[in-house]
């Protein structure tokens, strides 16, 4: 049996966001394809005493000691002071190793001088170092997770500043570079990554692998349901969504009950317009009480991942372009859910699932086709591009 070794900055339980989602079924998924799979998880450690709990595999921990260089913290002084409309002008990118933990490349290596792992793979770019002391006995791979070349722009076009990484161009390829297979989340981002890699090195395209319900009936009821952790993204989405549909939807399906999970309903105050039903462990019952699922976003990189555990969960949804990224061919209207190309084909789209039983029950039919056909090309692209390597 092959091991692999997975190094991550952030723990993977409890699963309360999207990357978390996909590092968890990332894990079970290269599990079913025939991998060993151990965990090192750096910093957090209350993030992996859960992860170690909840997960059987063997799972590490490192505590650095969280210093950062020092042109770094005066690069986030920076950051910090500039208002946005300066920094539109230059973002201030962090440098590739910025946020690394200090010496946990060393402790990677040790751990493969003891385990002697066939494949290490790291979860963003950013934690691209960890590779840089592995032999070449070694396969080398990241996980990107997103495109983090100039992403404060995404920010900056909602007012806000970036909480999180980003970079420019050239260091992420400096990151890129130290991986023999580099995974993108959807087709688009692939054809990205090949092109910063100047085909140098393989990409994959990996997307988020959702066991399916077996079977999904149609609700008697008028719910519609959001999902998202609390973010910039997903506060911007779900004012859209509130500000500009929501109301008008109520208009003509007086009954409709909007319910709002994950700890995005933090974000918002309570109101008879809507139930916040906040964060919860495990989704399924939240899910199995809607009849539609809505992906109202606006902004974003990567895959969207609530839009694959809804379909999966058999749930007929409408999605804007944004919320349905990676999923459908430019100019094709998709089948397995609806696509909103603006407000008003939103609305038009939410009224009429909620009120055509046969409308949904068709979309919830193609929804489990297409989560079903894309897990397997998802379990394919394992076996054949990373196992076979």
């Amino acid at each position: 049996m092959k091991k692999l070794l997975m190094v991550t900055n952030a723990p993977i339980c409890p699963v309360i966001n999207g990357s978390r989602k996909r590092m968890y079924n990332l894990v079970k998924l290269l599990e079913k394809a025939g991998f060993e799979v151990q965990i090192v998880i750096s910093n957090d450690r209350v993030g992996y005493m859960s992860t170690k709990e909840q997960m059987p595999n063997k799972v590490h921990f490192f505590d650095s000691d969280r210093k950062k260089p020092y042109l770094a913290v005066k690069r986030g002084e920076l950051r910090e002071k500039l208002p946005i409309k300066a920094l539109r002008l230059y973002p201030i990118p962090y440098m590739i190793d910025d946020m690394f933990p200090n010496g946990l490349d060393d402790f990677v290596a040790k751990l493969h001088s003891r385990e002697h792992f066939d494949y290490v793979m790291v979860e963003y770019v950013f934690m691209s170092k960890a590779l840089t002391k592995l032999g070449k006995e070694v396969t080398k791979i990241i996980d990107t997770h997103d495109i983090l070349a100039d992403r404060a722009y995404m920010y900056y076009d909602i007012g806000v500043k970036p909480k999180t990484f980003y970079t420019n161009k050239h260091q992420e390829r400096k990151g890129l570079l130290r991986a023999d297979i580099i995974l993108a989340i959807q087709k688009d981002e692939r054809r990205y990554f090949a092109k910063q890699v100047r085909n140098r090195r393989r990409v994959l395209t990996i997307g988020n692998y959702f066991e399916t319900a077996e079977h999904t009936e149609v609700k008697q009821n008028r719910k519609v349901l959001f999902v998202g952790s609390n973010n910039d993204p997903n506060r911007e989405a779900l004012q859209y969504y509130l500000n500009d549909i929501w109301k008008k939807v109520k208009k003509r399906v007086p009954e409709a009950e909007f319910l709002i999970a994950g700890d995005v309903s933090n974000s918002v105050e309570a109101s008879e317009l809507y139930t916040k039903v906040g964060y919860v462990d495990d989704l399924t019952d939240v899910y199995d009480e809607a009849r539609v699922v809505v992906n109202p976003m606006l902004s974003g990189t990567g895959l969207p991942i609530k839009s694959i555990e809804a379909m999966a969960y058999g749930k007929a949804m409408v999605m804007t372009e944004s919320g349905a990224r990676g999923l459908y061919r430019e100019g094709k209207e998709p089948k397995a859910f609806l696509l909103a190309h603006n407000t008003d084909e939103f609305i038009d789209k939410l009224v009429l699932l909620l009120t055509d039983d046969e409308k949904v029950a068709g979309v919830q039919k193609c929804c489990r086709k297409f989560v079903t056909r894309y897990n397997e090309r998802i379990f394919q692209a394992i076996v054949r591009g990373i196992k076979k390597s």
